[in-house]
C-alpha cells in the first residue's frame, strides 16, 4: 500500500554567445562571453493508499536551471543559475462508484536566484532574484450519468519576492520620473529599487474554473457529437515585478 520513489539527476550546461551593438557608427569588435554551470538535483515521493479509491502523498525535489548571458550591451552581462527546492503534500480520491473525482494539493516552492526577465527600453534582461510561492489547488470530475461530464478546478497562490542578487540592483526602465524627459532611463543619478516582497509577473491569487459537457452518438459509424461549455476567472495580476499602479 506504501510506494517510494526516489530519482537523482545531473544537469551540466554550457554556453557562449558573440554580440555587439551598433547605432548609426562604425561596428565595434564582437565581444565574448561564455558560462559553464553543472548541479546535481533528486527527488523523493512517498505515495499510501487508505483505499483502493483514496490516495495520500508527498513529495520533495530540487530542481536546477542553468546561468547565461544576456545581449550585448545589457547592465548585466550575465545571470546566475537557479534552484528550486519543492514541496508538495495532496491526496486523490475517488466516490460514488468511481463517478466523481476529488483532487486536492497545497505546495511550497522556494526559489534561490529565480531567474526573472525584465523589459528594458529596447530588449530584455534577466537578472536573479530570490522567491518564495505556496499554494493550494483542487481539481473536481463528476460524471453522473453516460455522456455527462462536469469539471471543476480552483486554486491560491502567494508568491513573494525576495532580494536581488549583489549587484543587481535595477531600476524601473517605464517610470518616467526615473527618466531624463528624452526617453533615455538616467544614470546619474539612477533610482534603484529592492523588488522585496514583491509579487511575481503574471501571478494572479485566486483562480476557478468550470466546465461541462454532453456527448451523444450519431448514427451507426461511431460518431459521437459533444456538447460542452466553459468559464474562468482569475483575480487581478501585475504585469511587472515592480508592482506599481499601472503594472495591474
Amino acid at each position: 500500500a506504501t510506494k517510494l520513489t526516489l530519482g537523482l539527476r545531473y544537469t551540466k550546461d554550457k554556453k557562449s554567445v558573440l554580440g555587439r551593438t551598433t547605432f548609426l557608427s562604425v561596428p565595434p569588435p564582437f565581444g565574448k562571453l561564455s558560462g559553464s554551470y553543472d548541479a546535481f538535483t533528486g527527488r523523493a515521493v512517498i505515495d499510501h493508499k487508505l483505499s483502493d479509491d483514496n490516495l495520500l502523498y508527498a513529495s520533495v525535489s530540487r530542481g536546477f536551471k542553468g546561468g547565461g548571458l544576456n545581449a550585448a550591451g545589457s547592465t548585466q552581462a550575465t545571470f546566475d543559475p537557479e534552484f528550486i527546492n519543492a514541496f508538495e503534500i495532496g491526496s486523490k480520491n475517488q466516490f460514488a462508484d468511481g463517478t466523481l473525482q476529488a483532487n486536492f494539493s497545497g505546495f511550497y516552492y522556494d526559489y534561490k536566484n529565480l531567474q526573472l526577465g525584465q523589459r528594458r527600453s529596447t530588449s530584455v534582461q534577466t537578472i536573479n532574484t530570490d522567491a518564495k510561492i505556496w499554494g493550494l489547488e483542487s481539481e473536481f470530475l463528476w460524471a453522473p450519468t453516460d455522456g455527462l461530464l462536469f469539471n471543476a478546478n480552483a486554486s491560491y497562490l502567494n508568491t513573494s519576492l525576495g532580494g536581488l542578487a549583489p549587484g543587481q540592483e535595477t531600476s524601473d526602465p517605464a517610470n518616467p520620473a526615473q527618466w531624463n524627459g528624452v526617453g533615455i532611463p538616467t544614470k546619474t543619478p539612477e533610482v534603484r529599487l529592492t523588488l522585496k516582497g514583491n509579487e511575481l509577473p503574471y501571478a494572479p491569487k485566486f483562480k476557478i474554473a468550470v466546465g461541462g459537457e454532453y456527448s451523444m452518438p450519431i448514427g451507426a459509424g461511431g460518431w459521437t457529437a459533444t456538447l460542452r461549455g466553459d468559464y474562468s476567472w482569475q483575480s487581478r495580476y501585475f504585469a511587472r515585478e515592480f508592482n506599481t499602479v499601472n503594472d495591474k
